[in-house]
């Protein structure tokens, strides 16, 4: 897949990304690794009327490629390059604000089901990267710590952040996110969890 098939796909999602209630309508990035570099969600753009000649071209050392295309470079990008780096097995990323999971990045809490399997299943636990402040290398920084382990983080005093191999299986896991840590918050307000056996969570996490 090149830039310019990557840039249709990368329209349809920050749609149905501003549409999910994940993020508002400026907030929030998407980008896909291309044969050719990468493309990314611009900065400032609303998500539902972007348009493909408004998604930003990266070449593959990362360069701003297309600055005709009138937007600024998402702040964030430096966080996508690098969850490239670490994970050469990706070619996905969604980074995004959505209330519950930013809830537990602003609180420092890395969220640690011990009692709904799926999320054992599917996730184990989702860590917390320490804060890096924005439009700096340092937003990126714990990445290399977290992400060769685990397809999902949060990243502290800022949001959450998915990797996957297609943007549909991203979308999806963002999604799951978002409810895994709805379901710990509700779960917490209703007394704690029903834990189970650590030998159960350990054999849940292998499937």
């Amino acid at each position: 897949m090149n830039r310019q098939e990557a840039k249709k796909i990368i329209v349809e999602y920050a749609k149905l990304l501003a549409q999910s209630g994940m993020v508002t309508l400026y907030e929030g990035n998407l980008s896909l690794r291309c044969s050719d570099g990468y493309v990314i969600t611009p900065s400032s753009t609303n998500k539902l009327t972007l348009k493909e000649n408004e998604v930003i071209e990266l070449d593959r050392d990362g360069i701003f490629a297309n600055p005709e295309c009138g937007k600024k470079i998402s702040s964030e990008y430096r966080l996508h390059l690098e969850a490239y780096r670490v994970r050469p097995d990706v070619d996905a990323c969604i980074h995004f604000h959505s209330t519950f999971a930013t809830a537990y990045a602003v609180a420092g809490k890395a969220i640690e089901p011990k009692g709904d399997s799926t999320a054992i299943i599917l996730y184990g636990e989702i860590p917390l990267c320490r804060y890096g402040r924005p439009r700096t290398d340092a937003i990126a920084a714990d990445l290399k710590k977290y992400l060769p382990d685990h397809d999902a983080v949060l990243l502290e005093n800022h949001g959450a952040m998915v990797v996957a191999k297609d943007m549909e299986a991203a979308f999806a896991s963002a999604q799951i996110v978002e409810k895994t840590a709805q379901i710990e918050w509700l779960v917490k307000a209703l007394g704690g969890e029903s834990c189970l056996p650590d030998d159960e969570i350990e054999f849940l996490k292998q499937l």
